[in-house]
């Protein structure tokens, strides 16, 4: 079981850390595999035992939550992505805290992430040594961060977050447990082992020039020394072991020129020295703060639904930012938007339950090993805690796996002084545990299988539309959409391959032709919106066809629905825009073009209304 543990985590981080159904699948069946044997594990062991933490309840009122705000999200696909990623979260959690509880199974797993962080690293060193614009992640090319870190990931701050993780458990082994080993020489290389795994994780995370992870690893670092018993001696190791990283960490910072660039491009002074940010709104996620906070006020309980926030942020987005974010950039805000602030209760009960029983288990009384176990994970909670506050690390399924066998780990640790022991488990929680792993498992993979398949399918067909072949394409978007019908995606896609074979059907001969393929079009369009209504630009491409289609009528009213659903939509204006220019509606068309040119500034819109206006008037004989 432990095999297969660290095989889910190999699996799930080194294909860009699952960032899609495709990708996330062979963690996916993998961590099915792991939850048919912890059930039999549960069924048939004459040692089932459990310990009645305060982590059990919270965590699983959330799941129970998360299934039942499932069911009233807006949009069904994403909230199913969501749903799919608590529940392999929720299956790790239940096997790591009824399982994974001895000595050998926190070094083993310690001994597996020193040596992912190790490849992570070394990975990141040769993607910061290359100094190319977009380098390659296995077959696929991550988009361009040159000068970055990513490893396997492709956003540099999800590698670092992953980095931060493992440094707080290795650097707290490194301090706490004296000797690896009866064997001194065996002891002495363990520790040189961690030692370097340290050395390699704090630079990895320096060179993903990651802001926030910096601040986490440096932050998180420093509350090490808080964490341990300060009535031991052991602190006078704690703190030569810690300064020397953070010493280490100041170093790498002074002396690489790529990190010290970004840290002074983050600053800047006036004429008085006075330093301030170089930019106010870090990376426009002021502004998204700003729109994700009154989504909390006006949905303060449930949420908008979970996996909704790209979608309901729409009408909330400030007009200042450019880019549209699909994530708030801090998990917090984006918890309590989606889930309400109830969701965000428990969550934090989850945390609270977790810290109680790790301070137990780190005070003295305990072998050094578990101390060194709980208090590294109370600093990678920390880091954890610092980067969601500027980053979404927990939306990427990696991270959040590894977070789940971190709480669940922790919530099968026995505490010396008797509040959190090991109890025989019953025949009754053994067949209720053993039965909601199987049944996670089986529905899990029942509906991941043609999901993924739906995604591989669409991503095949995109692929080949670029590549102008279309017939095929064609035929992948309808297997798609016949293997999982309420995913969006195929059906826009088939409609946009309908659009573009509509465009190039030209000159009075082909109008019925164009015109049949610009319904057909539209046909795909609405059976996109109707399984996500939200989508500003299948209301847009949704207009152009009507208008081609000759419904003067609905393609207006698809136009003035996309900037409905989207209110700061430059390009849905700029095509109203274009319609009524068209159609021979010149105040409305410059007004509409005035609005595109302040949202989302583009030059065709002020040509357009430069013509307009400057149109010489018709001569009345």
């Amino acid at each position: 079981m432990m095999i297969i543990m660290a095989l889910c985590v190999f699996g799930v981080v080194l294909p860009l850390g699952g960032v899609n159904p495709e990708l996330a699948l062979p963690s996916y069946v993998l961590v099915a595999a792991l939850s048919v044997l912890g059930a039999g594990w549960l069924l048939f062991s004459k040692q089932a035992s459990y310990v009645r933490s305060p982590v059990h309840g919270p965590v699983i009122l959330f799941g129970l939550y998360a299934f039942a705000r499932y069911f009233f999200s807006p949009v069904e696909y994403d909230a199913r992505l969501e749903l799919f990623h608590i529940g392999v979260c929720l299956c790790v959690y239940i096997v790591s805290a009824t399982y994974f509880h001895r000595a050998r199974d926190r070094t083993f797993l310690i001994a597996v992430l020193s040596v992912l962080g190790i490849l992570e690293a070394g990975l990141g060193f040769w993607q910061v040594g290359r100094g190319a614009e977009t380098v390659n992640i296995w077959i696929w090319e991550r988009p361009a961060y040159p000068g970055r870190a990513s490893g396997t990931f492709i956003y540099p701050n999800q590698f670092a977050f992953l980095l931060e993780l493992i440094l707080g458990l290795v650097a707290a082994r490194i301090i706490l447990v004296r000797r690896e080993s009866q064997s001194t020489e065996r002891s002495m290389l363990a520790k040189v082992f961690l030692i370097y795994v340290a050395l390699m994780l704090i630079a990895g995370i320096l060179t993903s020039r990651s802001r926030a992870g910096w601040i986490g690893m440096i932050l998180s670092l420093g509350a090490l020394l808080f964490l341990l018993d300060w009535r031991a001696f052991v602190t006078a190791r704690g703190l030569l072991v810690t300064a020397s990283l953070l010493v280490v960490a100041v170093l790498l910072i002074v002396n690489f020129k790529p990190v010290r660039d970004r840290l002074l491009f983050t600053f800047r002074s006036d004429a008085r020295g006075a330093l301030s940010l170089t930019d106010a709104t870090l990376g426009g996620r002021v502004l998204i703060w700003g729109g994700t906070a009154r989504i909390v006020r006006d949905h303060p309980f449930f949420g908008t639904g979970i996996g909704s926030f790209q979608w309901v942020y729409q009408r909330y987005k400030d007009p200042a930012l450019e880019s549209r974010p699909e994530y708030t950039h801090n998990d917090f805000l984006n918890l309590a938007a989606d889930y309400g602030l109830l969701g965000f209760f428990l969550a934090v009960w989850s945390l609270a339950g977790f810290w109680r029983q790790a301070w137990k288990a780190s005070r003295p009384g305990h072998p050094p090993e578990a101390q060194a176990f709980a208090v590294g994970a109370m600093v990678s909670i920390l880091a954890l805690l610092i980067h969601c506050s500027f980053d979404f690390p927990l939306h990427l399924p990696a991270n959040t796996l590894l977070v789940a066998v971190l709480l669940g780990m922790v919530a099968g640790m026995e505490d010396q002084t008797g509040r959190f022991v090991r109890r025989p488990m019953g025949w009754g929680l053994r067949g209720t545990l053993a039965a909601a792993l199987l049944l996670l498992a089986g529905a899990g993979l029942s509906y991941e299988l043609p999901t993924a398949k739906a995604f591989r399918y669409t991503d095949l067909g995109n692929q080949l539309r670029k590549d102008l072949e279309y017939e095929p394409a064609l035929n992948y978007y309808a297997a798609a959409m016949d293997l999982d019908p309420n995913y969006p995606e195929p059906p826009a896609r088939l409609g946009d391959t309908h659009r573009t074979l509509a465009r190039w059907r030209l000159g009075p001969g082909k109008e019925a032709e164009r015109r049949d393929l610009a319904r057909k079009a539209i046909e795909a369009y609405d059976r996109s919106l109707a399984l996500n209504p939200y989508q500003s630009f299948v209301w847009t491409d949704r207009g152009r066809m009507a208008d081609l289609a000759g419904d003067v009528a609905e393609a207006e009213r698809s136009f003035k629905k996309a900037i409905e659903v989207y209110p700061v939509d430059g390009a849905a204006y700029f095509a109203l825009g274009a319609f009524y220019r068209d159609h021979g509606q010149p105040e409305k068309a410059v007004e509409m073009f005035r609005f595109a040119n302040d949202k989302l500034y583009d030059p065709s819109a002020g040509m357009n209304m430069f013509e307009i206006t400057n149109a010489p008037k018709a001569r009345v004989p």
